[in-house]
């Protein structure tokens, strides 16, 4: 009899256990899914105490084209951090934006062409005037440049912009 029990028992403990540990699993990676976002597409590890906060996001359908819009703060330590960070990493630029991710961005003209993307109004991405930026091109290692812009169909790229008047990280991605 005794045996039947822990036989009945265990049938029901070890998926229950399983069942347990796959939600905390999943509830942990939701729970900092902004932040391995970040560091898959940027290859950098935010400090430890980042805050991150998704603003925007119309990614959806069957290619999961749209754009999304994320907010980091740091501590003060990660902050200081950060910012050594992007003085040793030498990949990042200070603002302005380039002329292509400018006209990407916020619109505008050039040459004899009109380009009314207007990105930034669209996921709600202040003007940020004093900090630095760095972009990843998704769809390969091409430059984001003026030719790019004229020739490419579509767009796949992360853009991070850090603010530092008001020491705030953005994210934007771009799936069309």
């Amino acid at each position: 009899m005794k045996k039947t029990n822990i036989y009945i028992a265990s049938i029901w403990i070890i998926p229950l256990s399983l069942f347990i540990v796959f939600c905390l699993y999943f509830y942990f990676l939701q729970a900092n899914e902004g932040i391995y976002r970040f560091k898959r597409l940027f290859d950098i590890k935010l400090p430890k105490g980042t805050v991150w906060e998704r603003l925007y996001d119309s990614h959806g359908g069957f290619h999961g084209d749209g754009e999304s819009l994320y907010r980091y703060t740091f501590t003060v330590e990660g902050e200081t951090e950060f910012l050594s960070y992007i003085a040793k990493d030498g990949t990042w630029s200070s603002l302005p934006l380039s002329d292509a991710l400018n006209l990407l961005m916020y619109g505008g003209t050039a040459g004899n062409r009109n380009y009314s993307y207007r990105i930034a109004e669209e996921v709600g991405l202040p003007k940020i005037t004093n900090g630095y930026w760095k972009v990843v091109n998704k769809q390969g290692h091409r430059d984001i440049d003026m030719k790019y812009l004229e020739t490419t169909p579509s767009f796949n790229f992360a853009l991070a912009i850090y603010d530092i008047d008001n020491k705030v990280l953005y994210m934007v991605e771009i799936d069309t």
